[in-house]
This record gives C-alpha cells, sequence and structure tokens, in this order.
C-alpha cells in the first residue's frame, strides 16, 4: 500500500514539475425552474379556487383565513359588480360595517347574496348584534330581510368580472377537470425524466 502511494504521489509531482494541470467539467449552473413554479402555482390557484366556491352543506361558501368565493348569479348589483363576476369577501367584526359597504350574507333559504348596506340598527330585536338594511343597488326596492350580524359572511373587497362563470363551469365539472389534472401532472412528470435523460446522454 505505501508502495503505491508513493508511486501516485511521485506521478502528482511530475505533473506539476511538468506544468500539467488536471481538467475539471465546468459545472452548470443550475437555473431556477420558473415554469414549474408557475405551472404548480396555477394549479394551486385552480384547486384553492374551487374549493372555496364548492361551498358547504349549509349553502354558505368555504372560508379560508376569514376570506371566501363565490360566483355572482343575479342582476342586482350589475351596475356595481356584474352577473358572473368572481366575488372576494373578508370577515369582519360587525362595528366595523358601515352603511355604503357591499357585504355577502346568508339568507333563511340558504342561499347567498350579496348587497349594499343602506341602514344599520344598533342591537337589533334585543338580539345583542347589529341588523343591517340592504339592497341591491340595481333593485328598486330594499330587501324585506334585515340581516343579523351572524349572517354576514363577509365585506366584499374585490371582484373580477366573468371568472365566476369559468369558475362555476369548472365545479360543475369537477371530476373531469381533477382527471385532467392529474394527467397534466403525470405527463409534466413524464416528460422531465425523458427530458433529463437526454441531457445525461449528450453530456
Amino acid at each position: 500500500m505505501e508502495k503505491e502511494n508513493n508511486i501516485a504521489s511521485s506521478k502528482l509531482q511530475e505533473v506539476t514539475a511538468s506544468g500539467g494541470s488536471v481538467e475539471s467539467k465546468p459545472q452548470q449552473k443550475k437555473q431556477f425552474p420558473f415554469g414549474d413554479v408557475l405551472f404548480y402555482g396555477t394549479l394551486l390557484a385552480v384547486v384553492l379556487t374551487v374549493y372555496l366556491t364548492a361551498g358547504t352543506g349549509d349553502g354558505a361558501p368555504r372560508n379560508v383565513f376569514g376570506y371566501s368565493i363565490f360566483s355572482v348569479l343575479t342582476t342586482s348589483m350589475e351596475s356595481e359588480i356584474p352577473k358572473g363576476s368572481l366575488v372576494v369577501t373578508k370577515k369582519v367584526d360587525q362595528k366595523t360595517i358601515q352603511v355604503g359597504d357591499d357585504i355577502t350574507f346568508l339568507r333563511k333559504d340558504e342561499t347567498t347574496v350579496t348587497h349594499r348596506v343602506i341602514a344599520i340598527y344598533e342591537d337589533y330585536q334585543g338580539s345583542g348584534m347589529c341588523g343591517f338594511q340592504t339592497k341591491g343597488v340595481d333593485n328598486s326596492m330594499p330587501d324585506e330581510e334585515i340581516v343579523l350580524a351572524t349572517n354576514v359572511i363577509g365585506v366584499v373587497i374585490g371582484h373580477v368580472s366573468l371568472l365566476g362563470d369559468w369558475i362555476a363551469a369548472i365545479t360543475s365539472h369537477l371530476w373531469l377537470v381533477l382527471i385532467f389534472m392529474a394527467l397534466l401532472i403525470a405527463t409534466g412528470f413524464c416528460l422531465r425524466i425523458y427530458f433529463s435523460e437526454r441531457r445525461k446522454e449528450r453530456l
């Protein structure tokens, strides 16, 4: 063993003395996977949006960190929030809701409505909660029901026109969408493996 080490050492000294150098393959810098981030980010956004708009058993939209998303199905707020829009609401303290705010609430028939607050009643009928008089901005009359704070889902913080129709279509064909996503992910992994092997062959 010592003899082999001495031979290897002497060869290394000869290379150094003759000005030789050991060539090393240049290391390739790893590129940030922008494509993967964009793809999986979009996929996650679609899944999360579908999950939120699917609703719960009692008719109310799902809630994540106080935020809810759902589609507008009527024209009562057409001039402000067109039919087919995707609406985002945020759960807030009842005392922070003001006249002029657009709120989404759950009616007695377990449907959700987005209308504007036109009056507020403190401690409505001794309930200890605020009662909100609401009205669709394009309706001629206020809503008959006074909305108790416990039925308020949240205050509207934004909406995107037409996107609600797309989400509703996806939700109504959820199994087909899930199958398509699964095939898309599987195809992505197969292509990644294929191009990785081709890259190794060229090196």
